[in-house]
C-alpha cells in the first residue's frame, strides 16, 4: 500500500510539469523545446506587464507614416472635327481617331471631363481653367518647345465644397485660324524652321485639408493640335487613372485604461517568481553526445561510406587505427569503401569502421569506451594484465587434433599408392 502511493506521488508530480520524464539532481527533466518556451513566454509576459504599467502613468507617443487618403482621379478629352462646307463631300463632322484635312477643317469642338473621388469627406478647394497654348518646337523633336504663348479660354474658377467627391464638365471651340496672325508674327522675327503645335489644356488644382497637413493635387489634361500640317492627327494626354494612396506622418499617442498601482508589481512579479520555480526545479535532458559525434563523422566519411547490419570483424583481430580522419582520408586515396556498423544493441552503443587492404582489415571503434580494444586504441602501452578477461591479442592457431600439412601429404601418397 506504501509502494502504490509512493508511485501515486510520482506519476502527480510528473504531470506538473509536461515533457518531464525522471528526476536527475533533485530536478525533473523536461522537454528543452517546453522548457525554454514556457521561460521565453514568461519573461515576454513579464515586460509587457511592466511596460503596460509605465505607460499607464507616463503615455508615450511615436510618429509614424499612415494613410489617411485614397482618391482616384479621371480625365477624359472629346473632341470632333468640323468640315468647312465644300463641292467635294457633304460631311460636316469627324470624330476622333482619324487623319484630318488641315484646308477642310473649319473647327475643332473639345469636351473636357474630369472627376475625383476620394474615400472620405474632406473641405475641397479647387480650381480650374482652359488656356490654348501655341507652342514652336523643334522639327526633330516636338517635345522640345522653344517658344510659348498662352491664350486664355476659360478664366480661372475657384470652387469651395464639402465633400469626397467633385466634377468638372467644360466645352470649348478651337478655330485654327485665330491663332495665323501668331504663327505668322513668330516667322516674321525668326528664321528659324519651326513645327507649330496648339495645345489646349484644362488644368485642375485641388486642396483638402488633412490630418498631417494641407495636400494638393494638380492635373493637366490636354490635347495637341498640329497648325502647320496638311494633314494632321490629334493627340491626347489624359490624367492618371491609378487608384493613389497618401500617407503623412503623424502622432499618435499609448493610452491604456489604469489599473491600481500595485497590481503591475504583483503581477510581473509572479512571473519572475513561476521563471525562477522553473530554472530550480527542472533541467534539459543531457545531450546524446554519441549520436552527434557520429553524425560528424558520418558526415565526414560520406563519400565511401558502407553502412552494413552486422559486426564484420571483432576489433582484437584487427589493425587498430587511433585517427578516424586519416583512416577515411587513406579510404578515399585507396578507393576502397569504408565499412560501418552502429551498434545500439549492447548497454554502451557504439560504432564499428573498418577498411581493408590486401590481408590486413583496419578497424577503428567509436563509443564503448570499456572495451578492451578501445583501451588499446588509445594507449597503447595499457597494462594488458589489467584488461577484461575474454580479450586475448594472441595469434589464433588450429587445435593440436588437426593434420599438419605433412601429415596431409603422407595421407595423399598412402592413397594413391
Amino acid at each position: 500500500m506504501k509502494q502504490s502511493h509512493q508511485a501515486y506521488r510520482r506519476s502527480q508530480s510528473r504531470k506538473n510539469f509536461p515533457g518531464s520524464n525522471k528526476r536527475r539532481h533533485n530536478r525533473y527533466e523536461m522537454n528543452r523545446l517546453v522548457r525554454g518556451l514556457m521561460i521565453f513566454l514568461l519573461a515576454v509576459l513579464a515586460s509587457a506587464i511592466l511596460f503596460a504599467g509605465y505607460a499607464t502613468f507616463y503615455p508615450i507617443t511615436f510618429t509614424r507614416m499612415t494613410p489617411v487618403l485614397n482618391y482616384q482621379r479621371d480625365g477624359q478629352i472629346n473632341y470632333s472635327v468640323q468640315v468647312q462646307p465644300n463641292d467635294f463631300s457633304s460631311q460636316t463632322t469627324l470624330g476622333m481617331d482619324q487623319v484630318y484635312l488641315k484646308d477642310f477643317t473649319e473647327a475643332i469642338d473639345i469636351s473636357f471631363k474630369y472627376r475625383y473621388q476620394a474615400d472620405r469627406t474632406a473641405n475641397l478647394e479647387y480650381a480650374y481653367q482652359v488656356d490654348a497654348i501655341l507652342q514652336a518646337t523643334n522639327p526633330d523633336n516636338n517635345s522640345d518647345v522653344l517658344l510659348s504663348s498662352p491664350v486664355s479660354l476659360i478664366p480661372v474658377t475657384t470652387v469651395h465644397s464639402s465633400g469626397s467627391s467633385l466634377q468638372i464638365d467644360e466645352q470649348v471651340r478651337i478655330l485654327p485660324t485665330d491663332y495665323d496672325q501668331l504663327m505668322k508674327a513668330f516667322a516674321e522675327r525668326s528664321d528659324l524652321a519651326v513645327n507649330y503645335v496648339l495645345a489646349v489644356t484644362l488644368t485642375v488644382r485641388i486642396k483638402t485639408a488633412l490630418q498631417g497637413g494641407p495636400f494638393e493635387i494638380t492635373d493637366t489634361p490636354a490635347l495637341l493640335i498640329p497648325l502647320d500640317q496638311d494633314q494632321y492627327r490629334l493627340t491626347r494626354f489624359l490624367a492618371p487613372t491609378q487608384p493613389v494612396r497618401v500617407r503623412q506622418r503623424l502622432t499618435w499617442q499609448l493610452v491604456l485604461a489604469p489599473l491600481p498601482l500595485l497590481v503591475y508589481p504583483v503581477a510581473a512579479g509572479v512571473c519572475f517568481i513561476l521563471i525562477i520555480v522553473i530554472l530550480t526545479t527542472t533541467c534539459s535532458p543531457r545531450k546524446n553526445r554519441f549520436d552527434r559525434k557520429l553524425r560528424q563523422m558520418l558526415r565526414m566519411a560520406r563519400s565511401r561510406l558502407l553502412i552494413i547490419g552486422a559486426k564484420a570483424w571483432e576489433p582484437e583481430w584487427c589493425v587498430l587505427v587511433s585517427d578516424f580522419r586519416s583512416m577515411v582520408r587513406t579510404a578515399r586515396k585507396l578507393k576502397h569503401p569504408l565499412f560501418c556498423y552502429i551498434d545500439r544493441i549492447s548497454e554502451t552503443p557504439a560504432a564499428y569502421f573498418y577498411v581493408y587492404y590486401g590481408e590486413n582489415n583496419y578497424c577503428y571503434t567509436f563509443g564503448n569506451p570499456g572495451s578492451a580494444a578501445t583501451q588499446i586504441a588509445a594507449n597503447p602501452d595499457v597494462d594488458r594484465s589489467s584488461l577484461p578477461d575474454e580479450f586475448d591479442d594472441s595469434i589464433p592457431v588450429l587445435p593440436e587434433d588437426d593434420d599438419n600439412p605433412e601429415i596431409v601429404l603422407a595421407k595423399l601418397r598412402v592413397q594413391t599408392n
